[in-house]
């Protein structure tokens, strides 16, 4: 991936804190595989469309960060109605609350997205979106580093 906009953007969402509340009837579970370890946190945003999608925090519909256990870890996500949806998530590793990446922009953190989007250039909102039916669902991410 090439854009320099993904670590930038994820850096700042890893600052903004969250955490999983109570069950509720109503709620998308992001649940992020493929951590390489348990240091650090992980985060999640969810996009309604294609704009700024994978890397504005701005534009991002909800955000939040959550602990890793076991090399795995989960964002929930309540009050979402049915709709098409797309998630963008991070591993911030050294847990200092950016997305580390090279001077090229590439992200030397783990990240990734529903359906497993990665494309040429990077993600986009079509090969990530999926249909949320509004009710208790979950949708899988796999962390690739």
């Amino acid at each position: 991936m090439r854009s320099k906009a993904l670590p930038l953007a994820l850096g700042v969402l890893c600052c903004v804190s969250g955490g999983v509340s109570s069950a509720a009837s109503d709620r998308l579970t992001v649940r992020l595989s493929g951590l390489r370890n348990d240091d650090g946190q992980a985060g999640c945003m969810v996009f309604t469309s294609s704009a700024g999608f994978p890397a504005s925090t701005t534009k991002a519909f909800k955000m939040q960060c959550a602990k890793i256990k076991g090399k795995t870890s989960s964002c929930a996500f309540d009050g979402l109605k049915a709709g098409t949806y797309a998630v963008v998530s991070m591993h911030d590793e050294n847990g200092n609350g950016k997305m580390d990446s090279n001077l090229l922009g590439i992200p030397l953190e783990g990240w990734g997205t529903t359906r497993d989007s990665r494309g040429t250039f990077g993600p986009n909102f079509k090969d990530a979106s999926f249909t949320y039916g509004g009710s208790n669902e979950s949708v899988k991410v796999l962390i690739h580093y």
